[in-house]
């Protein structure tokens, strides 16, 4: 089971980000983060005449979500591919089934799992709730997230999800300014002062919800002292 998954359910039960954070401590798994000081969140699209009895409240968000999250990863049993029948008929299947809540990633096939999703719900947009990431490289090479590389992120993942806002935007992972335990990636050291720019993050983030692109943010794999920072 991913580690969004897990978040995505726990969330889904309790609701309370303060006490996942307490229980589950190291906070690298998946954390929404919700009322900033300052943010104006952009008025969301019109909720449906009637909401399914299966769905719950997504934490503090008004977004709600069956209690489990289908992955778009596709590990070996489906591939990455956009254009990939199998994986659109799954998606859709699971929408029948009663599943809303869907997780994918700029960076799980390079944008294939993103399109992929995308096909699966056409038609079906207003019934689902997508999650997508922002990959903290780019041409695999690692960066630093500033406002512009952020708002184009999203932009491209509009397009390839084929649709013109994004429920939940997460940063997949630190980026290259702030402290890891990613031994993929050259990091600052533990320790390494990251508020100001924990706050230029919020920023810009906090300006794709004002832009009407995303709908709520946040972080995945990220240390606890980083969350709690943002």
């Amino acid at each position: 089971m991913s580690r969004h998954l897990q978040f995505s359910e726990y969330m889904a039960r309790h609701g309370n980000r303060r006490t996942f954070l307490k229980v589950f401590g190291t906070a690298t798994g998946t954390a929404m983060l919700g009322g900033l000081t300052g943010c104006e969140q952009a008025a969301p699209p019109a909720p449906p005449a009637t909401r399914a009895s299966h769905l719950v409240k997504f934490g503090h968000s008004d977004l709600y979500v069956s209690r489990l999250c289908q992955g778009t990863a596709f590990r070996g049993h489906l591939s990455r591919e956009g254009g990939d029948a199998e994986a659109h008929k799954l998606i859709r299947y699971c929408i029948d089934i009663g599943i809303n809540f869907f997780d994918s990633a700029e960076a799980y096939g390079s944008g294939g799992s993103e399109i992929a999703l995308g096909k699966g719900v056409a038609g079906k947009r207003d019934q689902v709730i997508i999650t997508t990431k922002a990959s903290p490289t780019l041409a695999e090479k690692p960066i630093i997230f500033t406002k512009e590389i952020l708002f184009q992120k999203a932009e491209d993942s509009l397009k390839r999800l084929g649709t013109d806002y994004i429920d939940l935007y997460l940063l997949h992972a630190p980026d290259k300014a702030t402290p890891s335990d990613d031994d993929d990636f050259p990091h600052p050291p533990f320790g390494t002062p990251t508020l100001e720019h924990m706050q230029s993050i919020a920023d810009a983030m906090d300006a794709l919800v004002k832009s009407g692109k995303i709908r709520y943010w946040g972080v995945s794999n990220h240390l606890a002292q980083q969350v709690s920072e943002l």
